[in-house]
């Protein structure tokens, strides 16, 4: 019998369905965890949204027999193809998460805020190790305000690497 694996999805999809707006700080009971933004709620709803239609999609085929999807590591590359794609590239990003309305700052700050959310394990009572790495050819240099923004919304960090060395 085939089984189908959605463990990390339910996982991350009840933390990001459970958050609400957030609340001014002096209604915040102490040790309470904090709330998500309205965007960054939206966006926690619609990485579910999309993570649900993947694992549709690959669950249709016969061959596939254990699917592991992770909304948050979908939409968080999601994010940095936007943030570091041009024109098309980054419209369509936007528009795979649903987000076409936003501004790319909401998108990118929205997202940070759920990753930042789901990796705060006192709020959580959980351990979230969530990690973010982008590997670029030694012959290409990053702009420097992909670096800043990839480093301050998603935790990125940047290596280069040369892709020749065949050891």
């Amino acid at each position: 019998m085939r089984s189908l694996l959605l463990l990390s999805a339910f996982c991350l999809l009840a933390a990001a369905l459970a958050a609400e707006v957030k609340k001014p700080a002096a209604a915040a009971a102490p040790g309470t965890a904090e709330k998500l933004s309205p965007k960054a709620a939206t966006l926690a709803e619609r990485s579910a949204g999309l993570a649900f239609s993947l694992y549709q999609a690959m669950a249709k085929d016969q061959a596939v027999e254990n699917i592991l999807v992770s909304p948050v590591v979908v939409a968080s590359s999601l994010g940095l193809v936007s943030l570091g794609g041009k024109a098309t590239t980054a419209s369509q990003a936007k528009a795979v998460l649903s987000a076409e309305q936003l501004r790319d700052e909401e998108v990118h700050a929205g997202l940070g805020e759920l990753l930042r959310s789901l990796s705060n394990s006192t709020a959580r009572n959980v351990t979230w190790k969530l990690g973010s790495r982008l590997y670029g050819p030694s012959s290409v240099s990053f702009a420097d305000d992909f670096v800043r923004s990839s480093k301050q919304h998603y935790n990125c960090e940047h290596s280069k690497i040369n892709f020749r060395d065949k050891r």
